[in-house]
């Protein structure tokens, strides 16, 4: 994978193909922190994505806003390669 733009697109076209809808979650010049990509899906199932590429970690920020989330029970992944986030969408019948 070369850019972390490529993965996203990747994968939002994949979550598309499963039923789900998505968001890029862009919150302004005070963003900072905050992750890439909310998604919803088939049986009222939603995660919430930041895309990584490389040896990219999550900053400190939004380190923080993981554990803050994953601590209120909400399912939070960072993804670094596509096949990671398929193990995520339901196997199609």
């Amino acid at each position: 994978m070369r850019s972390e733009s490529e993965l996203e697109e990747m994968c939002v076209i994949a979550a598309k193909a499963q039923g789900y809808q998505h968001r890029k979650l862009d919150t302004g010049l005070n963003a900072k922190g905050w992750l890439d990509h909310a998604f919803w899906g088939p049986g009222g199932r939603h995660f919430i994505v930041e895309f990584k590429v490389g040896s990219n970690a999550p900053s400190p920020k939004q380190a923080a806003r993981i554990q803050d989330l994953r601590g209120m029970g909400h399912e939070v992944h960072v993804i670094y390669r596509l096949n990671a986030f398929l193990a995520l969408l339901p196997v199609e019948s």
